[in-house]
């Protein structure tokens, strides 16, 4: 389809006003596109979602704060854990110590008491 100028139009301003509608196309085109993006985009909360952000963030600090203390809570109790388990372990090998040298100590006395008993039988 060819355009021609209306009758008395100068040929130079017919060709202006042309390139004006062919610039104007990709503009009005890109606003129309444009549109339909901020629609897709738009915050539908009542607040500014950098400060809807800035908000979140804070928690996450914060929690992320509260786990750090946790965790030296807990590692502080393990560490008490770990000396009690030393102790007990310590009072245990005291007590196995102790049963062995009264277990050498009742074979002994046992090994005399048998020695005994034999000589007495020898007597009689």
């Amino acid at each position: 389809m060819t355009a021609t100028a209306p009758e008395g139009t100068p040929w130079w301003a017919w060709l202006l006003l042309m390139l004006v509608v062919l610039a104007l196309v990709p503009i009005v085109l890109a606003l129309i596109s444009a549109r339909r993006a901020s629609h897709g985009v738009n915050n539908s909360h009542d607040t500014n979602l950098r400060d809807d952000l800035d908000d979140k963030h804070e928690a996450v600090l914060a929690a992320v704060g509260e786990l750090r203390d946790d965790l030296k809570r807990h590692d502080s109790e393990i560490r008490g854990l770990r000396r009690d388990i030393g102790r007990d372990r310590d009072d245990t090998r005291a007590v196995a110590e102790r049963l062995d040298g009264h277990t050498q100590e009742s074979r002994r006395e046992h090994e005399a008491l048998v020695n005994r008993i034999e000589r007495l039988g020898d007597r009689l």
